[in-house]
Order: structure tokens, then sequence, then C-alpha cells
């Protein structure tokens, strides 16, 4: 007996594929299945691919996706304030300008590694291979082509390595063998590694002798995959690692004192380090947050951008590195770099705002743009920098904002609370999605959580559904009146939208009293099983008496035991209105 397997009908990646005039209905429908069971947007992107090369005949992929955006635009649509954090974290397709775009455009598909650490680590590689030929001065500041970057990502599932590896295939084996060197362990051991010579005078002879001929070629791209331990050593009393990192970036002689004191001039350093997001939490210290080492860098996420278990296919890499190479030739050949009169423009739009941070991390925005801008005019055979290549390095600053607001929070929880809280109150009833967009797009969701959740324990604002909207229900956000009074509906409440405002950020308890008291508000017991809930009547001036229903557990009749347990917690404060209300239905039989 022969079996032959069709597939799951209800899943992209195992699918047989639809016949022609039945490809588009039958793939509305998967990606439907796969969004209602909550599948990662990039996941389901890679099965839309595959499944419509299965299709016959194949389904043309650019199609495929027009399908699958608007799909996906409905459903974010739908959940409206649902937005996740991997989706808010992406870099824009301005960034992938030039030869780098073009090669990671070409091996994307066919790698597990997050496109934007691939294009990131070839840029700050290929800045390293340019060396300091080219500047661009500012403000008295000489800036050369050299970029620290730093991607946090789950071990071994992140793919960091592999994001290096096609970064470092795009280099000349030569630069990799005699440039490239494996890991930061102290100050002393990075100046060695681009040591002047050091020489003495023999008085006998009269002549020079040379002790050390140092090193010729400065160019240093240091690659640390175990960053955390590096992070350690920098913590030691007497390391001298951070502030000889922190020279290196500035382009400044490299020096210690120590007794074989060595120096280092004209170093054009890079690096490109990994680590987890648990260990970095752990292991970097607030004083090298806040002291100008943390800020030297680029911190950028890095995910698994999909599943290959039969791994991609071969991509020549040869026409990029011929390119590369070729412009590398002609970079070398540049001195002082200056802005076209459109980047001069674009440049003081960004300038004041866009490119000034007041977050320990982000305080040196300016300078690594700068940088950024120079690799991809430099990679363009430029001398000049263009609007476009401005356009691209901004694109990845913005990527690397985005990632450290997610890492290392928002720098001032104070100031940002305050922020979301003016927000709701200029705008009651707004939603997360709103939000995100208010602070434009910019600021992880996650942050806003927080925010909403600490003003909500604070009592400032509070939270209830929309269930006008289609689909799911919307969260809506509002700051807390001391004028309206509260409706509680059943237990199907969750569902449904409340009809009036809480007099504070806790349903039911006026604005003036945290924790109610019998005369404050009054619970009694009714008929048909419910409890009522009213307050105290009020004057003439002040809003009407609202009584609302609860479900009760035995109705005319006194308190149980349980039920006079809850009471009590109550009233000491040990459990808020909702909860109150919520324990007492639960005890219904």
């Amino acid at each position: 007996m022969m079996f032959t397997f069709g597939g799951d009908d209800d899943d992209l990646f195992t699918h047989p594929g639809a016949d022609e005039g039945e490809r588009n209905a039958t793939l509305c429908r998967l990606v439907g299945k796969h969004f209602g069971r909550g599948d990662h947007y990039a996941t389901i992107r890679t099965g839309v691919l595959q499944w419509a090369s299965r299709c016959s005949p194949a389904y043309d992929e650019d199609e495929a996706l027009k399908v699958f955006d608007a799909i996906a635009k409905k459903e974010n649509a739908n959940a409206d304030d649902h937005v996740e954090d991997d989706e808010e974290q992406k870099l824009s397709g301005e960034a992938y300008h030039g030869i780098v775009g073009d090669y990671v455009r070409a091996i994307e598909p066919h790698t597990e590694a997050d496109a934007g650490a691939i294009l990131v680590s070839s840029l700050i590689a290929i800045g390293n291979v340019i060396g300091n030929k080219p500047f661009f001065v500012t403000d008295g500041d000489v800036h050369h082509a050299n970029l620290f970057g730093v991607f946090v990502g789950e071990s071994g599932n992140a793919r960091k390595g592999v994001s290096l590896k096609r970064a470092l295939a795009l280099l000349d084996d030569d630069f990799r063998h005699r440039n490239v060197v494996n890991g930061l362990s102290s100050g002393e051991g990075l100046i060695n590694a681009v040591r002047d010579a050091v020489t003495k005078f023999d008085v006998a002879s009269g002549k020079v002798e040379i002790i050390d001929e140092g090193v010729t070629d400065k160019r240093l791209l240091v690659t640390e995959t175990e960053l955390a331990s590096t992070l350690k050593v920098v913590k030691r009393e007497g390391n001298t690692l951070s502030p000889i990192i922190r020279l290196a970036f500035d382009g400044m002689t490299l020096t210690a004192l120590t007794k074989q004191r060595q120096v280092a001039t004209g170093a054009h350093v890079s690096i490109i380090a990994h680590i987890t997001e648990r260990e970095l939490k752990k292991t970097l210290s607030e004083t090298e947050t806040f002291n100008g080492f943390a800020n030297r860098f680029l911190w950028l996420r890095s995910r698994r951008s999909k599943y290959l278990p039969d791994g991609g296919d071969f991509v020549d890499v040869e026409p990029y590195r011929q390119r590369i190479r070729k412009a590398i030739a002609k970079a070398q050949t540049v001195g002082e770099m200056k802005r076209s009169e459109a980047a001069k423009t674009l440049w003081r739009s960004l300038y004041v705002d866009a490119l000034n941070s007041e977050h320990p991390v982000l305080t040196r925005a300016a300078a690594i743009t700068l940088r950024l801008s120079m690799i991809y005019a430099l990679l363009d055979e430029s001398n000049v920098i263009e609007d476009v290549h401005l356009h691209a390095a901004y694109a990845v600053w913005r990527y690397a904002q985005q990632s450290v607001l997610s890492i290392f929070g928002n720098g001032d929880d104070d100031a940002f609370e305050s922020k979301v809280c003016a927000k709701v109150v200029e705008q009651p009833g707004v939603s997360r999605k709103e939000l995100y967009d208010a602070f434009g797009r910019n600021t992880p969701m996650k942050l806003i959580d927080a925010a909403l959740h600490r003003l909500e324990a604070k009592r400032k604002v509070y939270a209830k559904k929309d269930a006008t909207t289609c689909g799911r229900p919307a969260e809506r956000w509002y700051p807390a009146t001391k004028t309206t009074t509260t409706t509680h509906a059943t237990p199907e409440r969750r569902n449904a939208e409340s009809t009036t405002t809480p007099t504070s950020g806790v349903s039911g308890v006026p604005a003036s009293n945290k924790t109610p008291t019998p005369d404050a508000m009054t619970f009694t017991f009714g008929g048909e099983g419910k409890m009522n809930c009213q307050t105290p009547t009020p004057s003439a001036s002040s809003s009407a008496t609202t009584t609302n229903a609860f479900y009760a557990p035995t109705p005319n009749a006194t308190m149980t035991e349980r039920e006079s347990e809850l009471w009590n917690a109550f009233i000491d404060g040990d459990l808020e209105s909702e909860a109150f209300i919520d324990a007492l239905n639960a005890t219904k039989p």
C-alpha cells in the first residue's frame, strides 16, 4: 500500500500548494491561521515564500508578499494596540544602500543570521580596512571611519557568529589573517597590537638602535565574541582597558603608564563584539554606562531571521569583494571629506533633535552617524557625503537607538512616565499603538507598557477594553479623574466596555480614599444572586449616585466566613476593589 503525503491543510510549511485561481484565497486562509495561532511575523513570511514555490504554477514571490503584507497590516489594525518589540526594531530599507546592501540582500534568503547584524558588521569591518586616511573635521574634532559595535542576542540561537562570518567574508584573506584579532583583555594588549617602534640612542656608537620595530599597519579589527569577559575585566581596579578603548575610538594616542611603557600613534581600531542581554545587564557597570565607554558603541539587537534546516543556497561572494576592493582602493586616496548642500540641510534637521539624546548610552549619536555616513559615501567611491548616505547612516542609528531603549531602558523612567501620562491626559482613550505612534515609532512598546503600568499603580491612569472595534478588543487608557463614578459589569465585563470612568486609578474607589471604608462605600447583598455596590449619596453639586450589580454567592443572607475575610482584606488595603469583587464572585457556587 502506498501513502501519499498531502500536507497539513492549515500550515504554510507543509501545505502542498495551490493551483492557479485558488492561490490567493488559499494563501489568505493559511496566513490567517498562522496569525490566529500567534506565530511570529518573520516565521509566517518565510512560510509564505516557501509555500509560493510549491504552487502550480509557482506563485510570484512579490505577489505573495503583497497579499501577506495586506493581511499582516489588517491583523495589526484589528489588534490595534498589539505591537511586538521584534517588529518595532526593524532596520529600515534606507540602510541597505550601496554595495553592502546589495550583498546582504543577495545572501539574506540563504542565511539564518540577522540581516541587520550582517550589514552593520560589514560596515564596521570595511571601515577598518579603509584606514585613517579619509577624515571629517567638525568642531575641531577629527573623525575617521572606525566604529565599535555590540550585537546583543541569545547565545547560539541569535546567529551572531554567523553574521560575523558573513561580514568577514567580504575582506581579503591577507587582511583577515594580519589585521583581525580575537579578544579584548587589557589596555596594554590593545596598545601592543598597534604599538609604535621603540628606539634607543647608543652613545658609544652614536647610532640609533631599534629595540622594537613596532607595527607599521595600524589598522586593527578586534572581534570579541564573549564581551561579558571583557566587561568583567573592565570592572577590575586599575585595569586600563576602558580608557584605552575610549581613546581608540577618538583616534588619540594610546599609552598606558606601565613599567614597559608602550605608545601607539595613528591607530585605527574597530570593534565587533557579541553578548547576551542577560550577561550585558549583569556585567556592564553603572560607571561604564555613564563614563563614555558604552556610548562609543553601536548597540544592536541580533535575532535569528529564519529557520533553514537544509541550509541556504551558495552565493558567490567574489563579485561583491571585487566591488568593495575597488571602493576601498579609492577611499584610501581620500583626505578630508565634506557634505553636499543637500546633506548639510538634512544634517541640520537631524542634529538638534534626532541626534541629540540625554540617554547616557546615546549621547554620541552625531559622531557615530557621521562616521557611518562617511563609510557609505566611501563605498560609493565619493569623497562627498550626499543626503542618500546620511539617510542610510541615520537609518542604522535609528535601529541602534531602538535597540538601546529596549535593552537599557529609557534612561530616565520618571521623565518618560511624565511624557506618557501627558499623552494620556491629552488624548483620553488612547491605545498603546497610538502611544507608540505618538513617540515617533522608535520607543520600544515594552517601555511604554512599563510606564503605563507604573502610572496605573500610582492611580494616575487606568485601562479599559474597547469592544466596539472589529476583532480583538483594544485596550484604551484614560487619565484618572475625581468627578466620575464607576459601573462594574458582571464577570463578562472583561470582554466588554466599561460605561463610566473610575473615580481614581482603582475601579470603584473614591479619589480621596485609597482604601474605602463602609462609610465611603457600602456593599449590600440584594436579590436574584447579585451584590449591589453603592456609593454614598452625593451633594447637590456632585455627580449622581451609581449603583452597580455584581454576582454574589448568597443573596439575602449575611456574609459567610470567606466573604468576611475578603471584606476585611479590602478594608485593610490588602485587596484592591477589582480583586475584591473578582474574589467575591469566584465564591459563587
